[in-house]
């Protein structure tokens, strides 16, 4: 700090503390908590007498609504008391969310501090009034904590959606909330408690808002299992998964011309799988209609002869699986929730014969998975740096017709610079001159995969610089943070 000239007022430091309170909130290796000291004048808060009140009363709890699971859904009829139309008769059902949300808030959980670059939990719920979610993450002692909680009330439009459609809505809005989080982050799992969305978004047909929202959900690299809603609920001291009573086996990421039905009735005509069940064997049993084995305590579907090339074919070709994932996140998800003898080996041999990833390699055989999914958290300002182009637009008097983009991924700084153009020696230029001149020499640089980036031109300038250049999945190209 001597070096730089940096000075330090001593009444404002603190050192040695396991925990430190910011913004109303304690901070500490665990994660983000709430100050008892604020909830105090809170617990006496009453019924509010008028309007202004009443804004002020939903400000209060509005500040706290990330530790609140349900936060929308439980304040709804209080919201509904601002409106224009509203009487503003404040009935003992809101006396009661008056006191629910004060118990919520001294019972609130500790909201872990995320990894960044390990898979995710994300539990996603809908009602008649709101939707909600909640991001988890397990720790290296295999509990699972919340991460933040979600919630919103619906419009009058989206009040009058189906349970499928709002279900879906929840998981989408979910999704964008939390893609900080959840990109770069490798496969994370979503549960819901709707049966019908694990296989909703692989179907051909949709139309409307459900294609729409099939679109966002494709930039996103997530597995849908279903839950019972009785499992399905994430309790207010929430530090791991209550233990399940039914054995329940994770949705199959299958799309519908390989349904249930089929695989039941190839299970069937297996011999070797039939046998197994005869001889009742410990490790076999039979659930929801499809023959399952236990490996490695978690039970899986044991897949039929005749069905293992579809399967592979399936998860390996489908672009609403990944589209020709290699060797290795194709295992991942068919073992996820499949078992056959020799399995690696059969998916291996099948990869490694798929003429396009065999074009694949030759083309992008410089860009390794760590360049394609960058992970790591910046470390401090202007370290990693988020580089995009808009345009072309609408031609300036001075000839610019796109727009250089930048944002630093540590203090979310952004800058946008008008160019000209968008060829490769433009943006190398502008990089030079209005971040490197400026800021000095980034470590990491993130792209998208544009033709500007991915030129020779780029790409010296980054050797001759030293610093790395990570690229986006072409279908994560949607905005920085």
């Amino acid at each position: 700090m001597c070096e730089v000239g940096m000075k330090l007022r001593a009444e404002k430091c603190r050192w040695g503390c396991s925990e430190i309170r910011y913004l109303g909130f304690l901070i500490s290796e665990k994660g983000v908590r709430m100050d008892d000291s604020d909830l105090k004048p809170i617990l006496k808060l009453k019924k509010p007498e008028n309007l202004a009140e009443l804004r002020s009363l939903i400000g209060v709890f509005s500040y706290f609504r990330r530790f609140i699971r349900g936060f929308a859904a439980l304040m709804a009829p209080i919201y509904d008391l601002t409106k224009k139309e509203s009487t503003r008769d404040w009935t003992e059902k809101h006396d009661k969310i008056l006191e629910e949300m004060k118990e919520r808030l001294t019972t609130a959980p500790v909201l872990a501090t995320p990894k960044f670059g390990k898979p995710f939990i994300l539990e996603t719920d809908a009602s008649g009034t709101a939707i909600g979610a909640c991001l988890l993450q397990e720790n290296a002692q295999k509990e699972i904590h919340p991460i933040a909680f979600y919630s919103r009330t619906l419009n009058k439009h989206e009040k009058n959606y189906s349970v499928v459609e709002l279900e879906a809505l929840a998981l989408v809005s979910a999704l964008k909330q939390f893609r900080v989080y959840l990109e770069g982050a490798g496969t994370s799992t979503v549960i819901t408690d709707n049966s019908a969305l694990t296989s909703l978004f692989r179907r051909k047909d949709l139309q409307g808002r459900l294609a729409r929202y099939q679109i966002v959900l494709q930039a996103f690299d997530v597995n849908i299992i279903y839950r019972p809603g009785k499992f399905n609920k994430v309790g207010d001291h929430l530090s791991r998964y209550p233990p399940e009573e039914d054995i329940q086996i994770k949705a199959i990421e299958l799309k519908d011309k390989i349904s249930i039905e089929k695989l039941m009735e190839a299970q069937k005509e297996d011999k070797e799988i039939t046998n197994l069940t005869k001889n009742k064997e410990e490790n076999i049993q039979i659930i929801n209609g499809l023959i399952c084995g236990k490996i490695q305590n978690d039970w899986k579907i044991i897949i039929p002869a005749g069905l293992k090339n579809t399967i592979i074919k399936e998860f390996h070709e489908d672009p609403l699986q990944g589209a020709h994932l290699g060797l290795q996140r194709t295992l991942e998800k068919i073992k996820r929730t499949m078992f056959w003898k020799g399995m690696t080996r059969d998916i291996t041999d099948k990869i490694r014969v798929c003429e396009v990833c065999q074009r694949r390699k030759i083309v992008g055989k410089h860009l390794s998975r760590e360049e394609i999914y960058p992970i790591e958290p910046a470390s401090r300002p202007f370290d990693r740096i988020n580089i995009d182009l808009l345009g072309p637009i609408q031609k300036s008097l001075r000839g610019h017709q796109y727009i250089f983009v930048a944002v630093d991924s540590f203090s979310k700084w952004a800058m946008a610079v008008p160019i000209r153009n968008q060829t490769a020696s433009t943006i190398a230029d502008i990089f030079f001159k209005e971040i490197v001149c400026r800021f000095g020499i980034p470590s990491l640089i993130i792209t998208d995969q544009g033709t500007q980036f991915m030129s020779s031109t780029f790409q010296d300038l980054a050797k001759s610089l030293n610093f790395r250049h990570s690229l986006l999945p072409l279908i994560t190209n949607q905005r920085m943070d």
